[in-house]
């Protein structure tokens, strides 16, 4: 399984979240070599306006700063996949539609008691709400029945 950071907390940790309403779509944003942590904001190339805001929250040495940002310690986040289901239905339905280099990435095959276990579940469910999976058997016993009283010939059952 794949090991997820949790970026967006550490940046909270350290960063300020920029202030509501000075950032437009037409806006251009920047930061300098000299100010790495200072946001400058143009609304157009050639405005005169150049607003800045310092984006550090705590204004301590640049160089304790960074020790504690290498220290820090992520939280980890583990991907937890795609249900059964859907990786059975991947593999069914929408490998055909996958280029074949890619199926074994994007739709791999599940295995054999994955996708019993899926289809005895759909079954189970069927079952419950009254749902007769023999349809066609029985259509087909039913044509036996009346077909002698419709037809001349008699049908067989084999």
């Amino acid at each position: 399984m794949e090991m997820l950071l949790s970026y967006g907390k550490f940046l909270d940790k350290f960063y300020k979240v920029q202030q509501t309403g000075t950032v437009n779509k037409n806006h251009m944003l920047w930061a300098t070599d000299e100010k790495s942590t200072v946001l400058h904001t143009k609304e157009f190339r050639d405005s005169e306006e150049n607003p800045e805001q310092e984006m550090v929250k705590v204004a301590a040495c640049q160089e304790d700063r960074r020790k504690v940002m290498r220290e820090y310690e992520f939280e980890k986040f583990v991907s937890l996949g795609l249900k059964k289901i859907k990786v059975v239905e991947l593999y069914k339905k929408w490998r055909p539609f996958v280029p074949r280099l890619f199926q074994d990435i994007i739709c791999p095959k599940p295995l054999d008691d994955v996708v019993k276990w899926i289809k005895d579940d759909k079954n189970e469910k069927l079952r419950k709400k009254g749902y007769n999976t023999n349809k066609k058997k029985q259509l087909f016993l039913l044509l036996l029945q009346i077909a002698p009283m419709i037809c001349k010939f008699p049908l067989k059952a084999d």
